[in-house]
């Protein structure tokens, strides 16, 4: 029976114990995220020529939101970063925060594909975006 007992003298199984952890974890997430509604993020990439050189490492910083999901993440990211247009459209990126590979963003795309389904943020955050030149998207 609900409200029988006090809050934490008995715990739950099966099912209800399942969701009751979700649900915490969910409160830990939002707790940690709250204070942090936008993240700013520092964005570096590789060069894509020689005269891309005289910028490099090409820095900016974004504001994203930090309650998304992933592809739009990267999406966020990259159009407010401003990613250069490759002659000949098949240039490929693969996407990386603090060091892990998150998604790719290739030019032929539509959108970007993420290869994670959530994002992991730190105090301070990184996204290196690698450059694959005329690699195929779908083998990186």
């Amino acid at each position: 029976m609900l409200g029988r007992y006090a809050p934490g003298t008995r715990r739950a199984s099966g099912p209800v114990s399942v969701i009751t952890d979700v649900l915490q974890e969910m409160k830990l997430a939002f707790k940690v995220l709250r204070d942090r509604p936008t993240l700013r993020i520092r964005v570096t990439r590789d060069s894509v020529c020689a005269g891309d050189d005289v910028d490099a490492p090409n820095e900016k910083h974004v504001e994203v939101h930090s309650f998304t999901d992933p592809e739009a993440f990267i999406h966020a990211v990259t159009d407010a970063y401003g990613m250069p247009f490759i002659q000949g459209g098949r240039a490929a990126w693969v996407v990386l925060l603090n060091g892990d590979k998150i998604g790719v963003v290739a030019q032929e795309w539509n959108a970007p594909r993420a290869s994670v389904r959530e994002l992991q943020f730190q105090e301070s955050n990184h996204v290196f975006l690698r450059y694959h030149a005329q690699s195929d998207p779908n083998t990186l």
